[in-house]
């Protein structure tokens, strides 16, 4: 996620945090994350929580695979969802969800 921070940050944004455009589109065919949400607010469906959690990367090109950068911050990333997971009522067992 392009954050405007120092490569390698980590960044959560939650709800109203989360902008309205988060960057740019590989085809004018693509619908983003920002999109969907719009969508769903306007029907009704967004959810009562949204929160993002991603890696601020070194260079924002298109990749096949992750830069060293944004690998050594998976550990950190996963450990922040855990404790999102946690914090909605779910019990982390292993690789597997169970609602509270």
């Amino acid at each position: 996620m392009d954050a405007r921070q120092p490569p390698g940050s980590v960044v959560r944004l939650a709800d109203g945090e989360i902008p309205a455009f988060l960057g740019r589109k590989l085809s004018p065919h693509q619908i983003g994350l920002a999109d969907l949400l719009s969508v769903a607010s306007l029907r009704g469906l967004a959810p009562r929580e949204t929160v993002l959690i991603g890696v601020q990367p070194a260079s924002l090109e298109t990749e096949l695979s992750l830069s060293p950068t944004v690998r050594a911050q998976v550990p950190a990333i996963m450990d922040m969802v855990v404790e999102e997971l946690k914090r909605w009522g779910y019990t982390i067992q292993g690789r597997s969800l169970a609602p509270g």
